[in-house]
């Protein structure tokens, strides 16, 4: 199963927390508030579709959101 994590327009690793995609709060990415995960495709496209649900209604602006693959070892 191919796996993804998702970033914004700019490459930027995000992770879900709660209601939405936010950025991880360190530089290696694993911090314990929003460490970045792999998703599958489905997973990925569910917290998207989730993200931008929540962010709209709650006014805030809406970024673009890309799937990036990743490799697992």
């Amino acid at each position: 199963m191919k796996k993804v994590i998702i970033t914004d327009e700019d490459n930027k690793p995000m992770a879900w927390c709660r209601d939405q995609l936010c950025y991880c709060t360190d530089e290696t990415w694993r911090d314990e508030h929003f460490p970045v995960k792999p998703y599958s495709i489905q997973t990925a496209r569910r917290y998207i579709k989730k993200s931008i649900e929540f962010r709209t209604n709650a006014g805030f602006l809406v970024g673009g959101y890309r799937l990036m693959p990743i490799k697992i070892r």
